[in-house]
């Protein structure tokens, strides 16, 4: 049976990341930690409220390097309370919270389901040892007697030397599209981009390839994020599929993300094809020199002369108003060719047709 201090609810603690690491430098960004609150008994626990302190320090006992944490739960109210606020509250340097039942169900039971207390942002500090998280729980199981003071116990939690390279301190590299925050499909040729990302302050470099062009180096606007870091901007203009790499340095290793961007109507300053080109219920321009040649539905038309060094073939060709140039005019017709001129025949500029017997 438990005595009058020996709680009566179990708690158990946890980190993210995991392991938890103390402290490396100013890149390291903050951790989460979660205590879950639980009914292992057979009896009914009524609790009115649960004050959890951290303590605060630059010794290896010491947990947070300053005070810090932003604290949620579920089907409960929890808040970073100041040390005269609660009698009960340890003596020394400590950040508590506060957690009491939602309005309505003050003293209320715990039974068959438990609690997780969420603290995001926890600062900790740079030495390595184990800390002692302090837990005072106001319950009892009889509604109608409640101890003088509260129920005690500690969580142990180690912290370990850091490793060389922070857990993700770079997350989120992504593309926009300049004019919606989402890229959703692929952007057009010579749209505007945004590539966007969150980490510390460190030297950021963006690499890419002859498909993009920088508007405006990496930039943040020195809002931090509540975990040591903060959001990063590079902007620019894209036009063909381009992969962009983020590169940075942490504990003298060269790091890199990737991310990609499509273009759905790219330009290209050179092709060259060992193959069939398929072009598929569309029109294939070319344009050079200001002249345009395009092929549509079988037909080919030009801003320009069309050169063959072989036999050009259809069922008609037609030069407009412009000339026709050949070194040799044939015409055929039922598998019976006919040579009409050639160029020794021709003596004015004037062409004048005849009908011409094919049988001839």
């Amino acid at each position: 049976m438990a005595d009058n201090n020996e709680p009566l609810l179990d708690y158990a603690i946890i980190s993210d990341p995991f392991p938890l690491y103390a402290k490396a430098d100013n890149s390291t960004p903050p951790s989460t930690l979660q205590i879950v609150v639980s009914n292992g008994g057979t009896k009914t626990v009524y609790c009115s409220s649960i004050l959890i302190s951290f303590p605060i320090g630059d010794l290896a006992q010491s947990l947070l390097e300053v005070k810090s944490g932003d604290a949620s739960a579920t089907n409960w109210t929890i808040q970073a309370i100041d040390k005269n606020t609660e009698a009960a509250l340890p003596d020394g340097d400590y950040a508590t919270f506060k957690a009491t039942r939602p309005d309505g169900k003050d003293k209320g039971p715990v039974t068959s389901s438990g609690a997780a207390f969420i603290f995001r942002n926890m600062k900790i500090n740079n030495q390595t040892g184990t800390s002692h998280v302090q837990i005072r729980e106001f319950t009892s199981t009889d509604q109608g007697s409640w101890p003088d003071n509260p129920r005690f116990t500690t969580l142990p939690l180690a912290k370990f030397p850091s490793p060389d390279i922070p857990p993700e301190p770079v997350q989120d590299f992504h593309a926009e599209s300049a004019d919606q925050k989402q890229m959703g499909q692929e952007v057009g040729f010579g749209d505007k981009i945004v590539l966007r990302w969150r980490g510390p302050k460190l030297e950021y470099k963006i690499i890419h390839g002859p498909g993009a062009k920088e508007d405006a180096k990496v930039n943040t606007d020195d809002k931090e994020q509540g975990d040591g870091r903060f959001d990063f901007t590079w902007k620019g203009e894209i036009y063909r599929d381009t992969t962009f790499q983020l590169q940075y340095v942490i504990a003298d290793t060269t790091h890199t993300q990737t991310t990609t961007v499509n273009v759905r109507d790219p330009r290209l300053t050179g092709l060259t094809v060992k193959g069939n080109v398929l072009v598929d219920q569309a029109k294939l321009e070319v344009i050079q020199d200001g002249k345009m040649i395009t092929l549509d539905k079988g037909a080919i038309s030009s801003d320009g002369k069309i050169t063959s060094s072989e036999a050009v073939s259809g069922a008609s060709l037609s030069a407009g108003t412009g000339p026709v140039t050949a070194g040799i005019l044939t015409i055929q017709k039922d598998g019976d060719s006919k040579t009409i001129v050639t160029a020794d025949d021709i003596t004015t500029p004037t062409l004048r047709t005849q009908k011409v017997d094919m049988k001839n």
